[in-house]
């Protein structure tokens, strides 16, 4: 791992070229509490072994608190020179992780940053780093998970809660649908919440496979009459 360029929007991206030609990677944060003391974290697959790993990384610091910059350019501004602007403070083998798609591999702030959820088949699991992991949902026989997302009951724009609501894809190689069900903020599945499964529209029409999701909060928009 060589270099890693800093995003504002929370995102670390690797800019090392030798590195992305053998690993897929995946990067996440914890913002909810302290966003610019908290670590951020890698999670890479390696493509010839099919193991994955996560790096625990930290900001370098290069004098009285001030953080390294990605970028140290010359004197003279014609030239630059790239520069890490972490060093790793961990690197782990995350055992037991095995999910069907890299993509499913997510995060939620609302939990601790042990913490992620994957899906294997027609199961979603809560997956510790120490290797430990726990089913929390099965889809109906037939169906595989091929998505998961999280969505909030906040209506603000500006919310960065990703809320505690999962949304679960699902296709069987006909159709596709979606589940939903609700997260505790220890990350155990709310019993109390009844769990949400839609395969059709309103007109009864059963839907086909399903590429993504997104959620949209309705406001009544009105104009005052002048």
């Amino acid at each position: 791992i060589k270099t890693y360029k800093y995003e504002k929007d929370g995102m670390y991206n690797i800019i090392s070229s030798d590195l992305n030609e053998k690993y897929e990677s995946k990067e996440y944060i914890n913002y909810m509490n302290d966003y610019d003391n908290n670590n951020p974290y890698f999670i890479f697959k390696d493509e010839d072994t099919g193991s994955y790993y996560r790096y625990a990384l930290k900001w370098k610091v290069v004098s009285a608190g001030e953080k390294a910059k990605p970028v140290q350019r010359s004197a003279d501004g014609n030239s630059s020179e790239m520069r890490p602007a972490f060093e790793i403070v961990e690197e782990r083998e995350l055992k037991n992780l095995t999910p069907d798609d890299f993509s499913t591999i997510t995060y939620n702030s609302w939990f601790t940053t042990e913490n992620l959820f994957f899906a294997e088949g027609g199961t979603v699991y809560r997956y510790n780093v120490n290797g430990d992991r726990f089913a929390v949902y099965e889809a109906p026989e037939g169906y595989d998970v091929t998505k998961i997302k999280f969505r909030t009951e906040s209506a603000s724009p500006y919310s960065d809660d990703l809320g505690l609501y999962m949304n679960i894809v699902m296709f069987d190689g006909v159709n596709g649908a979606v589940a939903e069900i609700k997260f505790t903020t220890s990350a155990d599945v709310d019993t109390d919440y009844a769990p949400l499964f839609y395969d059709r529209d309103n007109e009864g029409k059963r839907w086909g496979e399903i590429k993504d999701v997104q959620f949209v909060h309705e406001y009544d928009m009105r104009k005052e009459r002048l």
